[in-house]
C-alpha cells in the first residue's frame, strides 16, 4: 500500500458569526496517497478554492485538521507553517501570480531564494526545470513577452521548484483560451505521471476533472466531497459510458443533474419528486451518488 500524503479529517469552514454565519465546507474527510492525482469538481462558490487554500496552509479551518505526510499544519505557529509550505506544497494558481518585473528565470527561483538555497543548487534546478516544462531558451524573457500558456507553465515551474511533496492546482487553465487549455491538460498529466507527485486539481470543467484517466474524481456539492455517479460513467465531451440495459433517459437525467448541481439550472422535475436514478438493469455502481 503506498504511503498516505494528504490526510484530511472532520474539515470545516464558517465564515461570519450569528445571522451572518455561511458554512463553506463542511465534514470533509480524505485521504491521498504517493503520486495519487485527485480532482475536485464543482461549481462557482461551492468551496473548491476554499478548501484548496485550507490544504495549502492558506487558509486556517474552524474545525478539524490537515496532515501533510503526518505533520499537522495547523498545530504549527503561522511562522512555521509559512516555511513548511515553501518547502512542501506547491501552488498553481489560476491568474498565474508571476512577478512582472522578473525573468522566467528569476520568477522559477524566487521561492528557491527565500529558502536561502544556495546559488549553485538554485541555477541546476531552475535549468532542469526549464527543460521539464519547455521553456528552454525563455528564461531571459518577461512575464508580458509569454503567452497564456508559457506563462502557465513558468508558474507549473515556480511550483515545482522546491521539490514539494503536493502540487496544488486551482483551476490553472481557467485564464487559457480553449486549445492551448487542451494542450496544457495533456501535458500535464504527463508531466505530474513522470514527476510521481501527489496532486490535488480543482475545476469546474467537468471535461478536466475526467481527463487524467490515472487519477480519482470527487465532486464538491451541498458543502460535503461526494463520488457522484455522472463522473463514474462520464468521459468528456457530453459522453457518458453506461451499464448494460441503460434507458435513454439515464443519460437525459445525468446532463440534467449536471446542469442543476454545476451550472445552476432549474431543479429538474424528477429530482423534486424524489425519483431515483436506478433503471432497470443498470448495475448499484450507477446510482446518484456512489454509496
Amino acid at each position: 500500500m503506498k504511503d498516505i500524503i494528504v490526510e484530511i479529517k472532520g474539515l470545516e469552514k464558517t465564515y461570519g458569526k450569528n445571522e451572518a454565519e455561511t458554512k463553506a465546507i463542511q465534514g470533509i474527510d480524505l485521504t491521498i496517497t504517493r503520486e495519487e492525482f485527485v480532482s475536485i469538481v464543482g461549481k462557482s462558490g461551492s468551496g473548491k478554492s476554499t478548501l484548496l487554500n485550507i490544504i495549502g496552509g492558506l487558509e486556517r479551518p474552524t474545525s478539524g485538521e490537515v496532515q501533510i505526510e503526518g505533520t499537522n499544519l495547523f498545530d504549527m505557529k503561522d511562522t512555521s507553517r509559512t516555511i513548511f509550505r515553501r518547502k512542501h506544497i506547491g501552488y498553481v494558481f489560476q491568474f498565474f501570480n508571476l512577478i512582472p518585473e522578473m525573468t522566467v528565470y528569476e520568477n522559477i527561483a524566487f521561492g528557491l531564494k527565500l529558502q536561502k538555497v544556495p546559488r549553485d543548487e538554485i541555477r541546476k534546478r531552475v535549468t532542469e526545470l526549464l527543460e521539464i516544462t519547455g521553456l528552454a531558451g525563455l528564461e531571459k524573457r518577461y512575464p508580458n513577452q509569454l503567452s497564456g500558456g508559457q506563462r502557465q507553465r513558468v508558474a507549473f515551474a515556480r511550483a515545482l521548484a522546491p521539490n514539494p511533496q503536493v502540487l496544488l492546482l486551482d483551476e490553472p487553465f481557467a485564464a487559457i483560451d480553449a486549445k492551448v487549455r487542451t494542450e496544457l491538460r495533456t501535458w500535464l498529466r504527463s508531466m505530474v505521471t513522470k514527476l510521481g507527485i501527489t496532486s490535488i486539481f480543482v475545476t469546474h470543467d467537468q471535461d478536466e476533472a475526467v481527463a487524467y484517466e490515472q487519477g480519482r474524481a470527487l465532486y464538491l456539492a451541498m458543502r460535503r466531497l461526494q463520488r457522484p455517479a455522472w463522473l463514474l460513467n462520464y468521459k468528456g465531451e457530453g459522453h457518458f459510458v453506461m451499464g448494460r440495459g441503460a434507458q435513454k433517459d439515464w443519460t437525459i437525467r445525468m446532463k440534467q443533474f449536471f446542469d442543476y448541481y454545476l451550472k445552476g439550472t432549474k431543479e429538474p422535475r424528477w429530482m423534486k419528486e424524489g425519483i431515483h436514478l436506478r433503471e432497470r438493469g443498470i448495475d448499484q455502481k450507477y446510482d446518484l451518488l456512489e454509496k
